[in-house]
C-alpha cells in the first residue's frame, strides 16, 4: 500500500536487511538474542501466517526474555523439540493469549515468572482465553495484560525485574 512504500522509500540507502532464521545468534551490545523459530524454508511462503513470527530469547545479565509473536501450537512444539534451555523470566505471551498458542507443555518448559499479555479491550475474538489465562496463573506467573493494564513497562536494574503498567500503577518487583 501507499503509506508503505513511503516508509520503504524514507529508509537510509545504507540500510543493511537481514533474514533471522532458528539458530541466528546476534550480539547487541551485552545482551545475547538467540532465533529459536522460524526454520529457514526451502520455499519461503507467499502467504505470511502466525506461525512464521519471529521468535526470540535474549539475555541480558542474566536475566532472560522470551518473544514470541504470533506463534501457535506448532510452533510452539517445534520449538520444543529442538530446544532444552527456555525457560525464561519474562515471557511476552505467544498470539494474544489465544487458544491456539501457550499449550501446558510450553508454559512448563518457558515457566516465565511475568506473561505480559499484548491484547485490546473487548476485541472480537475474545481474547485472551480464559483457560491461557489459568494455566499461567497455575504456576504462579504474574499475568499483566495490556486491555486491563495498559502499557506495561519490564525493567532491569542489573539484578531485579520489575513490571510497572500505565494504569493503576501495579508495580511488582522479582529478585534473581
Amino acid at each position: 500500500d501507499k503509506a508503505y512504500r513511503a516508509f520503504k522509500n524514507s529508509l537510509s540507502p545504507k540500510t543493511i536487511k537481514k533474514e533471522l532464521f532458528r539458530g541466528t545468534s546476534l550480539q547487541i551490545g551485552k545482551a545475547k538474542v538467540k532465533i529459536l523459530y522460524p526454520e529457514k524454508p526451502e520455499n519461503p511462503p507467499v502467504l505470511v501466517h502466525n506461525n512464521q513470527s519471529l521468535v526470540m530469547m535474549i539475555r541480558f545479565r542474566g536475566a532472560s526474555f522470551l518473544l514470541t509473536g504470533d506463534a501457535e501450537y506448532q510452533a510452539e512444539q517445534d520449538i520444543l523439540s529442538c530446544y532444552h534451555d527456555i525457560k525464561c523470566q519474562v515471557l511476552k505471551c505467544p498470539h494474544h493469549g489465544s487458544g491456539s498458542s501457550s499449550t501446558e507443555s510450553f508454559i512448563k518448559a518457558v515457566s516465565p515468572e511475568i506473561v505480559v499479555i499484548s491484547v485490546g479491550r473487548d476485541n472480537l475474538y475474545g481474547l485472551p482465553d480464559r483457560d491461557v489465562i489459568r494455566r499461567y496463573e497455575k504456576i504462579g506467573s504474574e499475568i499483566y495484560r495490556t486491555d486491563l493494564h495498559g502499557a506495561v513497562e519490564i525493567i532491569f536494574d542489573g539484578e531485579n525485574i520489575s513490571a510497572h503498567t500505565a494504569v493503576n500503577d501495579r508495580k511488582t518487583d522479582y529478585l534473581k
